[in-house]
């Protein structure tokens, strides 16, 4: 009875491995996908040695930077502001 259950432990072990490497597989697959589906807008510069990602919108003056982190409400603000200002 002890080696049916080591057996059994074994499988589910084997089981949740498998599941686990396949769920990062479709994940960095999927990634690799959408960033060349849907690449960002603007570019890249280097600052220093850092690649920071920059999008410019607009004309004129003042000039305008806006820094976010996450979400999308920076982005719809800096498309509203573009009419009176340049906006980094």
């Amino acid at each position: 009875m002890t080696t049916w259950l080591r057996r059994l432990f074994l499988i589910l072990v084997a089981l949740s491995l498998t599941a686990a490497l396949s769920g990062v597989i479709y994940q960095f697959l999927a990634v690799s996908r959408e960033r060349a589906r849907y690449p960002a807008p603007g570019k890249l510069v280097d600052i220093g040695g850092y690649r920071l990602h920059i999008h410019c919108l607009g004309h004129g003056s003042p000039v305008v930077v806006l820094d976010s982190g996450i979400g999308r409400g920076l982005l719809l603000l800096a498309q509203s502001t573009t009419t009176d200002c340049r906006v980094h």
